[in-house]
């Protein structure tokens, strides 16, 4: 029984990563690795399509300027994005910089997030979300989360500025149209108590 690397792919040589495949008995496997900075850290399926997070992110912060948000930096960070310890995961948000205006008090703040990883453990993905408020500390006050767009790592997953614009996009049409529900929820609360006041008040049928 004899398993090694064959054949090598350093298309994201630049990312430090390498994609290797899993030889078993001199024969090629249904399986590869993911190799980052000369170190194992995953064993994933011949088909899996890695997607560096760092081309995650760099398409995010375009596609941000294009849709006219900005990326949202927890205070002393240097990124607007956070990984795990082993450096696999990435999750970026952005916020738009104005809000929707509710009753004339409330008002709510739109964002987006993206996320992926190269070891198979989390799929590419962008979520649009509400929120009133944000603290420095990176909590999201009154944080909802509206809308997904989830796609696995395999042959078909394109990640470009085309693909990423798209789900952007879908993601935030779909928290506007949240936005137009709760002024909608809104105003039917308001005729309700109105309705309320009237039934009780001493106003003749």
């Amino acid at each position: 029984m004899r398993i090694e690397f064959g054949k090598k792919d350093e298309t994201w040589g630049k990312y430090g990563l390498v994609e290797a495949r899993i030889n078993y008995n001199g024969k090629p496997s249904d399986y590869k690795a993911i190799i980052k900075d000369g170190k194992l850290v995953a064993i994933v399926g011949a088909n899996y399509r890695l997607v560096p997070n760092e081309e995650v992110v760099r398409i995010g912060d375009q596609v941000a300027s294009e849709v006219g948000a900005k990326p949202f930096k927890v205070r002393y960070a240097r990124t607007n994005w956070i990984t795990n310890k082993a450096e696999t995961r990435v999750y970026a948000q952005y916020i738009m910089p104005r809000g929707f205006d509710i009753d004339g008090k409330d008002r709510v703040f739109v964002g987006f997030s993206l996320q992926n990883s190269i070891d198979g453990s989390l799929a590419f993905g962008a979520s649009g979300f509400t929120f009133r408020s944000a603290c420095a500390n990176g909590v999201f006050l009154g944080y909802k989360e509206i809308a997904r767009f989830y796609r696995k790592h395999t042959k078909a997953l394109e990640v470009d500025m085309a693909s990423i614009k798209e789900a952007v996009e879908k993601v935030l049409e779909e928290t506007r149209d949240a936005i137009k529900a709760y002024r909608k929820l809104v105003r039917l609360e308001l005729n309700e108590e109105l309705a309320e006041k009237i039934a009780k008040s001493r106003l003749p049928r």
